[in-house]
């Protein structure tokens, strides 16, 4: 038997069913006993043997009165086989759980509306009924979450539509729709007495998130439509929490969603006043030549179960099926005219 024993990673292949054959050898300590475990003749088992002695260019086993014994080659074969097979098991049992959305990672960006609305919910039951799957939030400015989304470092994107985004390189998919309105806190003096004019609502100042916020853009139109230039925030910031906290303390304006989250809108009062409310769509932004994984299909479904909760069908801008995706796939050629609507 030649005794070259410089093998090359790159140029050696080996048969996992060989493999087996040698681990079915030593466990049985005979050809004969490997066959019958393996279903195989003894004859082939033999010719396996061989092939894979001539292959390594070395002994594997050494035979006995009583069948054979695996000599020191074939000892750190059968160790290292055993792992490699334990190994290969583990992966195939891995790539089913993924498949199947039980086990994988999912990045995703919200918006304050989804992280203090349906988002939380659905995570919550996705990682009890999946715990092996691994989810990553961030909640960043719209044009970051899409940088991010463009870069493959995110997702999914949860958003109200907004015209600046790559149609050829994004696709978005309507899920909500929703009413924004103008709020107060109660007993504020609008409350009690509504405007006739948005100069009327100048005084009190807004709190409002930052400019590239698709909600403060779409209150900057609805002032420029009747020829008139929003004031500044008094206050600016991202998060959901602080403004309608600075709202309730306070005679500061903001627009939030008339969503059925009671705790959003605890101790606020919407501002009656048709002009100041306008309805809007909300939903999933992602990369048009990425699939998702089966991990994030799971989350969708979840979500859309607790939006089905919160809205009711009649809130939904997709019909309810338990695949987001490909109810709407593609972004529209143009906005629906409900969201170009200024005012209903």
């Amino acid at each position: 038997m030649c005794a070259d024993h410089s093998y090359s990673v790159m140029e050696f292949t080996l048969d996992l069913q060989l493999l087996r054959a040698v681990m079915a050898i030593a466990r049985t300590g005979s050809i004969s006993a490997a066959a019958e475990e393996l279903a195989l003749s003894q004859s082939a088992v033999t010719k396996q043997l061989q092939r894979i002695e001539d292959r390594l260019g070395v002994r594997l086993f050494e035979r006995r009165a009583r069948g054979v014994e695996p000599t020191v080659y074939g000892e750190a074969l059968v160790r290292r086989g055993q792992l490699i097979d334990r190994q290969l098991g583990d992966t195939l049992d891995e790539l089913r759980a993924l498949a199947g959305g039980e086990r994988g990672d999912v990045a995703i960006g919200a918006g304050q509306t989804w992280l203090h609305g349906p988002l939380p919910r659905a995570l919550t039951r996705l990682v009890k009924r999946r715990p092996g799957v691994r989810v990553r939030v961030i909640a960043e400015p719209m044009p970051r979450m899409l940088d991010e989304l463009r870069a493959s470092r995110l997702d999914l994107v949860f958003a109200p539509w907004t015209e600046e985004i790559d149609r050829s390189a994004i696709a978005w998919t309507p899920i909500l729709v929703d009413d924004l309105q103008v709020m107060a806190r109660r007993g504020h003096p609008l409350v009690r007495t509504p405007p006739a004019s948005l100069r009327d609502l100048d005084p009190f100042g807004w709190a409002l998130s930052g400019p590239a916020n698709p909600t403060r853009r779409r209150l900057a139109a609805i002032y420029e439509h009747e020829g008139l230039h929003m004031p500044g925030p008094v206050i600016e910031a991202e998060s959901l929490t602080l403004l309608t906290g600075l709202v309730r303390g306070s005679d500061l304006l903001t627009v939030l969603p008339n969503v059925r989250f009671p705790w959003m809108k605890r101790g606020l009062a919407v501002i009656d006043s048709p002009r100041m409310a306008w309805r809007r769509a909300s939903g999933i932004f992602r990369r048009q030549d990425a699939v998702p994984t089966p991990a994030a299909r799971a989350l969708l479904d979840e979500l859309l179960r607790v939006c089905r909760s919160f809205y009711g069908e009649a809130g939904l801008a997709v019909e309810a099926t338990a695949d987001l995706l490909s109810a709407v796939p593609d972004i529209p050629q143009e906005e629906p005219v409900m969201l170009a609507e200024v005012a209903r």
